[in-house]
């Protein structure tokens, strides 16, 4: 698939996949069928959406290798920090989010649909000035969540057990 055609078919399978993302979620809080395995399995899933997508434009040269690496050391990053935040947690929680995250993790989730848009879309000039703005900017998202949950991880190991 080239130009037009490509763009489409990318942008059919991205809203399909988010629309799924987020529907699995919703109805299984709906009917109260929330399990960890559920919980973990959608982090999981959506880790495999995000890292595969993202190797596919790097084997592209669309994106830098640094940043698939940056994809996977942020989700290790969150799955350990949420395993030390929650064992302080009196709530029965499998992961524990941040704002700053969530809206890294957000576009990481979006970044090959924009990175496919912005170059098939708006043309390579534009594309060799606005990703490199991008990257930067999910790179600082990614850099201030892990400090602010290092530091979170931190505190909840030192705090005593009540």
């Amino acid at each position: 698939l080239t130009g037009e055609k490509h763009i489409v078919f990318h942008l059919i399978f991205f809203f399909i996949t988010v629309i799924t993302d987020i529907s699995d979620g919703r109805l299984a809080r709906k009917f109260n069928i929330q399990t960890s395995f559920g919980a973990y399995a959608d982090v999981f899933c959506d880790f495999f959406y995000i890292i595969l997508l993202n190797s596919a434009l790097c084997q592209k040269g669309l994106i830098p290798l640094w940043m698939i690496i940056l994809i996977i050391l942020k989700f290790l990053g969150f799955v350990t920090t949420s395993r030390l935040i929650k064992k302080k947690s009196r709530f029965k929680i499998t992961f524990v989010f941040d704002l700053i995250g969530r809206y890294t993790a957000a576009a990481f989730y979006v970044l090959p649909t924009i990175t496919i848009l912005i170059y098939e879309g708006l043309g390579k000039v534009f594309f060799n000035n606005a990703i490199p703005v991008i990257l930067i900017l999910i790179l600082s998202g990614s850099l201030i969540s892990g400090f602010q949950r290092i530091i979170v991880s931190m505190k909840s190991i030192k705090e005593p057990n009540y």
